[in-house]
């Protein structure tokens, strides 16, 4: 089975964690959890990914 690419599992990380987020803030987001556990595979980048987007929503006053 091939290894999903950036935007479909960016696309699935925004359905399963970010809800309440824009677009754009989800880009940040998924960016930002790439940038630090994509070396460590995609279940690095989702733990990273939940736990940003829980702090963005609740700087944002999402929650």
């Amino acid at each position: 089975m091939p290894e999903k690419t950036y935007g479909e599992h960016s696309a699935e990380m925004r359905e399963k964690y970010g809800e309440g987020l824009t677009e754009a803030q989800h880009n940040k987001v998924y960016a930002f959890a790439y940038e630090r556990g994509h070396a460590f595979g995609y279940s690095e980048v989702e733990s990273h990914y939940e736990e940003v987007a829980e702090l963005a929503r609740g700087l944002l006053g999402i929650d």
